[in-house]
């Protein structure tokens, strides 16, 4: 007796190994992603931070709003890989703004939030602040909700050791 095809047996055990091998990688492939995501958002500090430091030296300080835009503007430093929506810059993952500052927060420092984009922060895996103080340093807060959330954190604190 000549056998074709496969048995019922053979092809549970290949979809049963597929299916473990899904959820071994799937979770991986996600913090990958995001640890991308989260370089994009260390590009865009770097540039604020970079702003920052020309208006120092220009005499200025902190912005003494919170219009991301004319701040960005008067440094002179354009972004790309994204569009303005009013005081705040947008690309496809992050929506980036200030939440206080200089004048707006009576401080010497400016709160700069990255945020997922299409995401509250209630629903966000992770969220980001970063504060920038007038004599150039910065200061950051990153907290993870899941396990991809505290993965795309532990992998921002070692981007930003770097960057130091």
């Amino acid at each position: 007796m000549l056998k074709k095809g496969f048995t019922l047996i053979e092809l549970l055990v290949v979809v049963l190994i597929i299916g473990i091998l899904s959820a071994i990688a799937l979770p991986q492939y996600t913090a990958a992603v995001e640890k991308a995501r989260i370089v994009e958002a260390m590009a865009f500090i770097n540039s604020v931070h970079k702003a920052l430091q020309i208006n120092k030296l220009s005499g200025y300080g902190l912005p003494v709003s919170l219009d991301l835009r004319a701040f960005m503007e008067a440094s002179g430093i354009e972004f790309s890989g994204g569009e303005w929506s009013g005081k705040e810059y947008n690309t496809d993952h992050f929506n980036y703004s200030f939440r206080s500052c200089g004048a707006d927060s009576q401080s010497s420092q400016c709160t700069f939030y990255i945020q997922q984009l299409g995401k509250n922060i209630l629903q966000s895996d992770y969220y980001l602040f970063v504060s920038l103080s007038s004599d150039g340093t910065m200061e950051y807060t990153c907290s993870g909700r899941n396990n991809v959330g505290k993965a795309v954190c532990s992998s921002f604190k070692g981007l930003w050791n770097e960057r130091e």
